[in-house]
C-alpha cells in the first residue's frame, strides 16, 4: 500500500500457466488419409505469462 492513501490503492498479479506446461489443445480428429495426420497436434497451451494491475479508490 501507499503511505497516506487511505488504503485506496491496490495492487495485483496474476500468473496463468504457472508450470508451462505445454499441452495439446485441439488435434486432428480425422481427414482423408487417416494415417498422415490422425491425432497431430493443432495447438498447445499459451505460454507463462504475468497479468500485472493497479487500481485506486476515488470514493470518499
Amino acid at each position: 500500500m501507499w503511505a497516506g492513501s487511505g488504503q485506496n490503492l491496490a495492487f495485483s498479479a496474476t500468473v496463468f500457466n504457472l508450470f508451462n506446461s505445454q499441452k495439446t489443445t485441439s488435434q486432428v480428429d480425422g481427414g482423408e488419409d487417416p494415417a498422415d495426420d490422425y491425432q497431430r497436434p493443432l495447438s498447445f497451451q499459451t505460454p507463462r505469462y504475468v497479468q500485472l494491475g493497479v487500481s485506486y479508490d476515488f470514493s470518499m
